[in-house]
């Protein structure tokens, strides 16, 4: 069939199809040449791409001036997602040109903000001046809203409180943003630094606030989060999900003495380590639990454990179910050789949640990500120096309730824990799973341990690689 003869039905489905490829639309430039492609094809293809507004309601603000007026009109000015990024070339731009640049932004904001429903705005310092006017325009659409500012100052309050539609924000600033004009809001996204926390999470702390979704976001510094003047003084009564990135582990054992979450259902903590003399009681995860007001809701009973070559993340089931990352990287260099400070800290990270009352794990999923070669590197991370047998075993004897053992990536080690491991460790075990491992053969597998491990313990053996269990 000739494409021109291809009935305008099918045609539209193709277009559609066309844009739902993501990956052609990443960034400016591709979402550019993407979509103005199609008015170039032929005439009927333009006439079928002109004819359908939300091809055209993506704009990169930064875009030259007739090309953002050609796709708003497009768009019928109407539900579009704006996006702008002030950073300029310099060494090809004149000052005059600059501050023309930003001047036709400012219009734009300020003449069009109820056309927007979607705004993400990354503000460099030398537009902060010229964009808070425009910023303190109301807007009646916007759903969502995303500004990084970094060191900026914006002198407004955005859109003079009227937003009556915003559902999500994300800021990234060390300004404080008065969000309860906002009332729709249901997700927020902030960053936590020395001078914005306390005012910051005085803003959460709103009656007239329903967040559901939090993040809190810190830059790594012990400083980020104060200590509070009252525990649990935050209230977050229907926050379903808390999450927080990027904090050290005072910053986040003082965050959750500030807050209180009756109705959690979710938490994420994403912990960075700070300087090694702290290793021994640095780790967070035995005080997150302890710091949870409600405790578990439903009891967890399973726990999951990944060890990458600078990270290690402990997840469990339950209400609230948890995910733990400890971030190792600002250590790394730090430890060359074997140092009981390491195992024993990730120990205390996995064996943590047996310190919570009433706690029975039945599951234990362990994935060993650090590849044994490079434990004999000029540049070990310091996870990789810390003897995975020896951590292996001390886990498992650690748990004496797992039933269900599953066990992915290098698994040589964790097996050979096993192995060795006296009948009193995991006397409860019955069914041990291994699947998605890591090896360059499938040869390489310990088949002959792991058998030698289901007969000693006449337990059920499942090997997923080879799809099959042995009898």
């Amino acid at each position: 069939m000739a494409f021109e003869t291809i009935p305008l039905e099918l045609l539209d489905e193709i277009l559609t199809c066309y844009m739902s490829d993501g990956s052609m639309f990443e960034g400016q430039e591709k979402r550019l040449i993407a979509t103005a492609r199609l008015a170039l094809i032929n005439r009927r293809t333009r006439a079928l791409a002109l004819a359908r507004p939300d091809i055209w309601r993506t704009i990169y603000l930064q875009w030259p001036e007739a090309v953002v007026q050609e796709y708003f009109q497009r768009a019928k000015e109407s539900h579009i997602s704006l996006y702008l990024d002030t950073f300029q070339k310099s060494s090809n731009l004149n000052a005059l040109t600059i501050n023309s640049n930003i001047q036709r932004w400012a219009h734009f904001l300020a003449s069009n903000m109820a056309s927007f429903e979607h705004m993400e705005l990354y503000i460099r310092s030398g537009a902060c001046q010229a964009l808070s006017g425009p910023l303190t325009t109301p807007a009646p659409n916007l759903q969502t809203f995303s500004l990084t500012l970094g060191t900026g100052q914006l002198n407004c309050k955005l859109f003079s409180g009227v937003a009556p539609k915003l559902r999500s924000t994300r800021l990234d600033s060390c300004m404080t943003f008065e969000l309860a004009p906002f009332v729709s809001l249901s997700t927020v996204t902030l960053r936590m630094h020395q001078q914005n926390c306390r005012k910051s999470l005085s803003n959460l702390n709103s009656n007239v606030l329903r967040l559901e979704n939090v993040t809190l976001v810190g830059s790594d510094s012990v400083t980020d989060i104060p200590s509070p003047h009252q525990p649990h003084s935050v209230i977050l009564p229907f926050c379903r999900r808390f999450v927080v990135k990027d904090m050290a582990p005072v910053s986040v054992r003082r965050l959750m003495s500030t807050v209180s979450l009756p109705h959690l259902q979710t938490l994420r903590i994403h912990e960075t380590l700070d300087a090694p003399e702290s290793l021994p009681i640095a780790a967070s995860l035995s005080r997150i639990l302890e710091l949870l007001e409600t405790g578990f809701r439903v009891t967890p009973t399973s726990l999951s454990v990944e060890i990458h070559q600078h990270r290690v993340i402990v997840e469990t089931d339950g209400m609230p179910s948890l995910r733990y990352d400890s971030d190792w990287h600002s250590v790394h260099g730090l430890f060359r050789r074997y140092d009981p400070r390491v195992p024993d800290t990730v120990i205390r990270m996995i064996t943590s949640i047996l310190s919570v009352p009433g706690v029975r794990i039945g599951r234990l999923a362990v994935c060993d990500n650090i590849d044994p070669s490079v434990q004999d590197s000029d540049d070990p991370s310091a996870l990789s120096t810390m003897g995975m047998n020896f951590l292996w075993f001390s886990v498992f004897r650690g748990f004496p309730d797992i039933e269900t053992l599953e066990f992915s990536g290098h698994i040589r080690l964790p097996t050979m824990a096993l192995d060795g491991a006296e009948s009193l460790t995991l006397p409860r075990l019955t069914a041990l799973n291994v699947r998605n491992t890591i090896t360059r053969h499938e040869s390489e597998l310990p088949i002959a341990t792991l058998e030698r491990i289901k007969l000693k313990r006449k337990l059920k053996l499942w090997i997923e690689s080879s799809n099959s269990e042995l009898p």
